[in-house]
C-alpha cells in the first residue's frame, strides 16, 4: 500500500513534461523493487520516473553493521575469490546478506558473505531483475 499525498506531493515537485506535450498532474502506481511507486502521465499513462521510499520507511541498519567486513577477518572476495589487495578503486569488500536484512535476514556469521563490490551488484541486480515475477506468466512448479 502506497501513501498517496506522498506520491501526489513527489509528483508536484518533480513534474516532467511528458513526450505527448503533457506537463501536469501524475497518476501513479505502485512501483516493484527497489522503487516505491511510479509517476505516470495523467493524459497518457507513460511512466515519468520513478518515487523513491520515504524516509520513515526507509530501513535503518544498526551502527554494528558498518563493522561486518572488520569483523569477519576476511580478506578475499567469497564470491570471486579476489584478495582486498587485488581490488581496484573504487570496489571493496562489503558484507552482503544472504537472507536480506530488510526481509528479517540477521547480521550473524552464518548469513553474511563478504564480497567486492562488484560481486554484491551482480546479486542485487539478479535479486530485482532475474527473481521477480513476470506479470501474467504462469509458472508450474514441480
Amino acid at each position: 500500500m502506497v501513501d498517496d499525498k506522498y506520491c501526489f506531493d513527489y509528483c508536484s515537485e518533480h513534474k516532467k513534461e511528458c513526450s505527448c506535450g503533457f506537463k501536469g498532474r501524475c497518476n501513479f502506481e505502485p512501483g516493484t523493487a527497489p522503487h516505491y511507486a511510479k509517476m505516470l502521465c495523467y493524459n497518457c499513462g507513460k511512466c515519468l520516473g520513478s518515487i523513491p521510499k520515504p524516509e520513515n520507511l526507509k530501513l535503518k541498519r544498526p551502527a554494528a553493521h558498518k563493522d561486518l567486513v572488520r569483523k569477519s577477518g576476511v580478506e578475499h572476495c567469497q564470491m570471486c575469490l579476489r584478495h582486498r589487495s587485488q581490488l581496484v578503486n573504487p570496489d571493496h569488500l562489503q558484507a552482503h546478506h544472504v537472507e536480506e536484512y530488510c526481509k528479517g535476514g540477521s547480521p550473524d556469521k552464518e548469513n553474511i558473505w563478504i564480497i567486492c563490490t562488484a560481486c554484491h551488484s551482480l546479486i542485487n541486480w539478479a535479486r530485482t531483475y532475474i527473481n521477480r515475477k513476470q506479470p501474467g506468466l504462469d509458472v508450474k512448479e514441480g
